[in-house]
């Protein structure tokens, strides 16, 4: 029973992986240093998505390009049109924006991975959001005593 199972699901998992294998693979414009939003703008007779590339604009390098992508995306935002990601590629390295941060990957469907973080009013890179601790206080810990405590009852002598 146990041989028969593990069977099954390896079949099964063999099956997956060869039903995604013929999923499309998403190619990105080839333009050097020119930041695209990806668009969905249907579907075709098999049921894939249809992206439209849209340019944005020539920035100089992908932080730059994440900070367009976030900046479609508030705009997005604000007129109630965003989906759960925001979707760009630059030079080859797709761009999904979502809830305060944006990923990374080398593949559309490929593992995303953390790009930049958004704190406060600022994209930044995930390293640099977080405050590392200052030195240490040298100065002694003081504590100041109310006179107006009330005092505990004076201990009983004990008996011997």
């Amino acid at each position: 029973m146990r041989v028969s199972s593990i069977l099954a699901f390896g079949l099964m998992g063999a099956g997956l992986m060869t039903l995604s294998a013929c999923e499309p693979e998403v190619k990105a414009p080839a333009s050097d240093d020119v930041c695209y939003f990806i668009g969905h703008v249907g579907k075709d007779k098999s049921g894939h998505d249809i992206l439209k590339f849209n340019a944005i604009k020539s920035v100089p390098d992908l932080d730059h390009c994440a900070a367009e992508i976030y900046k479609v995306r508030r705009g997005f935002m604000i007129t109630g049109t965003a989906g759960d990601v925001t979707e760009g590629v630059y030079n080859g390295n797709y761009l999904f924006a979502a809830k305060g941060e944006v990923r990374k990957a080398n593949s559309y469907t490929g593992p995303q991975f953390p790009f930049m973080a958004v704190r406060g009013d600022r994209l930044m890179s995930p390293s640099d959001a977080y405050v590392e601790d200052g030195p240490a206080d040298t100065r002694p810990d003081t504590v100041v005593v109310p006179k107006d405590l009330p005092q505990a009852p004076a201990a009983a002598p004990a008996k011997p």
